[in-house]
């Protein structure tokens, strides 16, 4: 990119001088040799032949800070790609900078919208098809049941499991689990870290910016990033449930919760105490039934899809054809109507009769999948010849139920 700051030169410059570096070591605070050798890179690179002009280093030094700071995101889609290109512009410039970070900030400042937001652009973007499986509460006395509820994995690679974490209001956490005993922990923590930050390596966090993490960094260091957990992950789950028993837990002399990686500075786990000191542990299961397919979109970008759905851009819904989903349906026998919820826009596909199922069969149902195909893509070609059976997956009581269904003549 050619840059031009007029205090130093009316020429763009080819590499980052010295006075430059000085200056940013002088006014960056949070992470300067990381912004030197950004900036360094910024005006070596030849790529961009346009002009940006700055008056003076500090100037300039802001513009590459919030450069560097939507440099995070992993755009892998075309429409995802036009999205960053916006961002990027907003960021060199500042125009519409603080919209972008308030955009970031609904999404991803409270840990426990985390994995619903996480789970909607799996969807929307990369078509993951996900069913809610489980949901568990535990309690103190059956805590060994969470354990081993935390411990499951999927049986082959045509799945992969998301684990929402509920730590009795204190805090949520997710972990993705494969069937090879991979595992990431996805989090977020109000008031102090996004789930950008703790997933990435940024030094900078778009929504959490006013936060200070030097007590947390290392943590991410060990526990997130988008690495793998599994040689640790015994250690977490000993330390949760010692902290469900009991939030004043001590383990080798230490409290428990400030050896757990969310946010050990935080002291609202210790502030619950007598009748209130043990903790309710929420797992909801959710499968992702169509690995293979979402990371056929990903341009061969591997490891965890839940970080890949943080790091994600929002592009536009894609649209929803009714028609097609209802004549698919027909074709199970399923009479269905769809219904949109106008404040969320959601599509909910309800089964109005059902003409081979037994007794009342799927009527009154809301379908949620048909095979590893989420209801909202469905189309005539997932559905198999006649003679040929499918699971369908419907809504009972908050979780998905599955029928399996013969397609009939005619």
């Amino acid at each position: 990119m050619m840059i031009v700051v007029e205090e130093y030169s009316a020429s763009a410059l080819s590499t980052l001088p010295e006075v430059g570096k000085e200056r940013i070591r002088q006014v960056e605070k949070v992470a300067p040799e990381a912004l030197v050798g950004f900036i360094d890179r910024l005006v070596s690179d030849g790529k961009d032949t346009s002009a940006q002009r700055y008056r003076t280093w500090d100037e300039f030094i802001d513009s590459a800070r919030r450069l560097l700071t939507v440099s995070v995101f992993r755009p892998v889609l075309p429409e995802e790609e036009l999205v960053m290109a916006g961002w990027h512009e907003s960021a060199l410039t500042g125009a519409d900078y603080k919209d972008v970070l308030g955009r970031l900030s609904v999404l991803w400042a409270n840990c426990g919208m985390t994995t619903v937001n996480i789970l909607s652009r799996l969807r929307e973007n990369y078509g993951a098809t996900i069913s809610h499986t489980e949901r568990n509460d535990f309690t103190k006395d059956t805590v060994g049941l969470a354990v081993t509820k935390l411990k499951e994995k999927p049986a082959g690679p045509d799945e992969i499991y998301i684990l929402d974490c509920d730590l009795g209001g204190l805090h949520n956490f997710l972990v993705e689990v494969h069937h090879d005993g991979t595992r990431y922990l996805v989090q977020g923590y109000q008031g102090g870290y996004s789930a950008i930050w703790w997933s990435s390596n940024t030094p900078y966090d778009p929504v959490e910016r006013e936060a200070n993490k030097s007590d947390i960094d290392q943590w991410r260091t060990d526990w997130g990033g988008g690495d793998n957990i599994s040689d640790r992950y015994d250690e977490l789950l000993d330390l949760l449930a010692l902290l469900v028993q009991d939030t004043q837990a001590t383990k080798s002399g230490k409290s428990v919760w400030r050896q757990l990686p969310f946010m050990p500075g935080d002291n609202a786990a210790l502030a619950r105490k007598g009748a209130y000191n043990a903790l309710d542990l929420r797992v909801d299961v959710y499968k992702l039934r169509n690995p293979a397919a979402v990371y056929g979109t990903l341009n061969a970008r591997m490891g965890s899809l839940c970080v890949q759905g943080v790091l994600s851009l929002p592009i536009e819904p894609r649209k929803v054809d009714q028609d097609e989903v209802v004549k698919a349906l027909g074709l199970l026998g399923l009479q269905v109507t769809c219904q949109v919820e106008v404040r969320t826009g959601t599509y909910k596909f309800k089964v109005d009769a059902d003409r081979v199922g037994p007794g009342q069969g799927l009527k009154g149902k809301l379908i949620t999948r048909v095979g590893a195909r989420e209801i909202n893509r469905l189309t005539c070609a997932d559905i198999p010849p006649t003679g040929g059976t499918i699971d369908v997956g419907y809504t009972q009581a908050g979780v998905e139920r599955v029928a399996s269904r013969t397609r009939p003549a005619g």
